[in-house]
């Protein structure tokens, strides 16, 4: 299952349904805008002018809720690269851009710009959430970034999972793998923290008859989910004070949903 939307869209293209894959190549605006539909947390960003950001920065910084935020410069000339930062902070934000824009040497000019939350992920995984009988559900978690999970960078180090055997329970198997250097990945938390972390991303989802959970069992009695494939990554909450959950991209058509024997 590990296989994000991008490298989705470009399976279909290879496979000649270009009109498909056309919906999961789309800009980050388009992303975005799947989540705000079904209300996800996720990443926001703010996009504008270099010249309106140095003039008064907080006119995208009060827009956003981030630590930290990721940097995109777009040039002029659209053949040119992009450059892209993770900068910690406000200032260095102010910098890179000022930066850039006041380099005399650069023949390059950079009239725009996209300014994106972003924090260090611990974990990244995917959901599927399957329509069929029993309301079947996958997920699998690495120990660092959602891309680490669908490049396959890193081995997948637990499972969560709802089938017609197991009923109203959610299962977690954690999985006892080795890194590329060959080290016991462990994780940066307990793990009923990150399991917990697991299932309050599921929590999230399109779903109707709540009812309260009770650990360890995470039972989940008469709650039906909307079919989808979700990515995202935990975080640690802006106050530190516990895991978060942010999501990347999702889609809820049938065709970009993963088939899997549950």
């Amino acid at each position: 299952m590990n296989r994000g939307l991008s490298q989705w869209a470009k399976v279909l293209t290879e496979s000649g349904f270009e009109d498909q894959a056309l919906h999961l190549s789309e800009d980050k605006q388009a992303s975005i805008n799947r989540l705000r539909k079904l209300n996800l947390p996720h990443f926001d960003y703010k996009s504008g002018s270099t010249s309106d950001f140095i003039a008064n920065p907080n006119s995208f910084f009060s827009e956003l809720n981030s630590r930290e935020f990721y940097v995109t410069l777009i040039p002029d000339d659209q053949h040119e690269e992009r450059p892209r930062r993770v900068c910690p902070g406000r200032e260095a934000v102010l910098d890179y851009v000022t930066g850039f824009t006041e380099n005399r040497d650069s023949n390059i000019k950079y009239e725009n710009m996209i300014l994106m939350e972003t924090a260090r992920m611990h974990y990244g995984a995917n959901i599927v959430v399957d329509g069929g009988p029993g309301n079947p559900i996958y997920a699998e978690l690495v120990k660092g970034t959602h891309s680490d999970l669908v490049g396959d960078h890193a081995p997948i180090a637990l499972t969560m999972h709802r089938s017609i055997e197991t009923g109203s329970l959610i299962r977690f198997v954690r999985r006892d793998v080795t890194d590329d250097l060959g080290e016991k990945v462990v994780f940066d938390h307990d793990e009923e923290i990150v399991r917990h972390a697991m299932f309050s991303a599921l929590m999230l989802l399109p779903h109707t008859a709540v009812e309260e959970y009770h650990s360890p069992d995470y039972a989940l009695s008469e709650t039906l989910f909307e079919p989808g494939y979700f990515e995202l990554g935990i975080i640690d909450s802006n106050d530190n004070s516990r895991l978060d959950v942010r999501f990347i991209d999702c889609s809820v058509d049938p065709i970009f949903i993963p088939s899997r024997t549950f």
